[in-house]
């Protein structure tokens, strides 16, 4: 298997080295994962590397390092990216990961693969551990741009002061719907979950975010009590989309949410469920 470059800094001749590298172009899949799976992914290789005792490195070179803080956890490599990816069944790739630790090599590689195990099975998601949050935590430490910008989403587009607590309503419409005017079928029915979340939440503040522009217009325009922010729809796997500007608006948006109370969301988008995990945030599924 290739050795990783001197780029990568190992600190002695015996230390095991695993870097997650998040490629821009995949040769085994149409696109790259989008960011919630990038991390799924980097949880189980976080877990195996605990258990085989390897560092557990990230490749910076994607556009979304340009606005995180760099840290020791970061590093740059060319060596070869294996990729531990779909069309591969998830149970595929988890195996494929356990041979890569066992091998005792280092390598780069690029995978979502799942990282829970409940009755014998793979499934998706679920908690992680104290010192795996704190490992994310410090990958995913923004820089004062994004601090600055947020701040000033939530007083000037929310009219929230900094402080103040709110619950996000993040609804996710799929890839289809972040450049398509149509309307998804499941609109009237969240419509309705929306507008009974507003009736019975007191005083509560709600922010939406959503993937569909004209969804969230409308759900804005039918419940003024919204907070909202117009910004770029990306997915960051969508290597059609994600220029500078609509990527940096995705990481504010990533960071806005980092700040919630609770995170309701409809069915189980890996965006916004793992900044639950990260930052230990309430999450509920319509």
């Amino acid at each position: 298997m290739q050795q990783l470059p001197q780029t990568v800094q190992i600190k002695n001749g015996t230390e095991r080295i695993c870097v997650h590298k998040y490629l821009k172009v995949c040769k085994t899949n149409p696109q790259p994962p989008g960011l919630g799976d990038f991390v799924r992914g980097t949880i189980a290789l976080f877990n195996f590397a605990k258990i085989y005792n390897y560092k557990l490195l990230i490749d910076k070179d994607h556009p979304i390092f340009d606005f995180l803080e760099n840290n020791d956890y970061l590093t740059t490599t060319d060596a070869h990216v294996i990729e531990a990816l779909p069309p591969s069944s998830y149970e595929t790739i988890y195996n494929q990961l356990a041979l890569l630790f066992i091998t005792g090599e280092n390598f780069s590689i690029m995978t979502n693969s799942f990282y829970t195990i409940e009755n014998q099975r793979l499934v998706n998601f679920g908690p992680i551990s104290l010192d795996c949050r704190l490992f994310l935590q410090k990958i995913f430490t923004p820089k004062i741009e994004v601090r600055n910008k947020v701040k000033s989403v939530i007083t000037n587009n929310y009219g929230l002061s900094l402080n103040e607590p709110f619950t996000l309503i993040h609804l996710r419409f799929g890839d289809k719907f972040l450049h398509d005017e149509s309307y998804s079928e499941e609109f009237g029915e969240l419509e309705l979950l929306v507008r009974y979340l507003i009736k019975f939440g007191s005083d509560q503040k709600f922010v939406l975010m959503s993937d569909s522009s004209k969804m969230a217009a409308n759900l804005k325009c039918r419940n003024p009590e919204l907070c909202y922010w117009d910004n770029s729809k990306i997915h960051l796997g969508d290597l059609k989309n994600n220029d500078r500007d609509a990527v940096f608006e995705t990481m504010v948006d990533f960071f806005i949410m980092s700040n919630a109370i609770e995170i309701i969301s409809n069915g189980c988008s890996g965006f916004s469920k793992i900044v639950s995990e990260i930052f230990n945030i309430k999450y509920t599924c319509l």
